[in-house]
């Protein structure tokens, strides 16, 4: 892969993160809303010529069935996405060789409350911070979205049944296994941003569509629905 491009995706609450393209610019944490530039923002004025989504492969847990991945859970609800999300683009000092990762802070409003084990006080009601596997980078001219594994984030006002890990270090909800933990109610949406729709860059490794997990979480939207809806 092109050295310009190697980049790090947060893979929540695993040990080894994947790896994909994100030029370095700093050496802080920070969100980085020049993607979606607010007014009266004092950040270098950007010119975006091109925008692309690319993909990031990553180690994760994959549950084999309904009945693991709802015993794995400490949290199982039913929400809605709210407008508030927070982009996150972390680039490590230059002498680590211009590596970087990201995800997105989002918002979710919770509509049924299925299983709490965490520890929590969560309220029909309440607002929680969902940890999403997927972040948007600007790579010179061009604006870059990164799909963990092909994740596609929530949309704002649609409703999901999310099975949930709660960090407690770091205060947020992560999806168990990146992408099974988040089951879109609406049948007629993505369950997962489509490879067709990808831009792969050069050297990295092309892939087809994942059939088989397309098909695993298309199960569990049907167990999910049957047993909570």
């Amino acid at each position: 892969m092109n050295k310009k491009h190697m980049c790090l995706v947060l893979g929540m609450l695993l040990p080894l993160l994947g790896t994909t393209g994100c030029g370095a610019k700093t050496g802080n944490e920070k969100t980085q809303n020049r993607v979606v530039e607010a007014e009266g923002s004092t950040e270098e004025a950007v010119n975006i010529t091109k925008e692309i989504d690319s993909i990031s492969s990553a180690k994760i847990r994959y549950y084999e069935s309904f009945e693991e991945l709802e015993s794995s859970a400490n949290v199982i609800v039913r929400v809605r996405k709210t407008e508030k999300e927070e982009n996150i683009v972390v680039h490590p000092e230059p002498e680590r060789q211009e590596i970087c990762y990201g995800y997105t802070k989002s918002m979710v409003k919770v509509e049924q409350i299925m299983k709490n084990t965490s520890g929590q006080q969560i309220a029909i009601g309440d607002e929680i911070q969902v940890l999403e596997n997927q972040f948007t980078n600007i790579d010179e001219d061009t604006k870059v979205t990164y799909h963990v594994e092909q994740y596609k984030m929530m949309e704002v006002d649609h409703e999901y049944i999310l099975y949930l890990d709660y960090s407690e270090k770091e205060q947020w909800y992560g999806i168990l296994g990146v992408l099974q933990g988040k089951i879109p109610v609406a049948e007629d949406e993505d369950i997962l941003f489509p490879i067709s729709s990808i831009t792969f860059y050069e050297g990295q490794t092309q892939r087809e569509e994942d059939i088989e997990m397309q098909e695993f979480m298309k199960d569990i939207r049907k167990s999910s629905l049957e047993k909570y809806n």
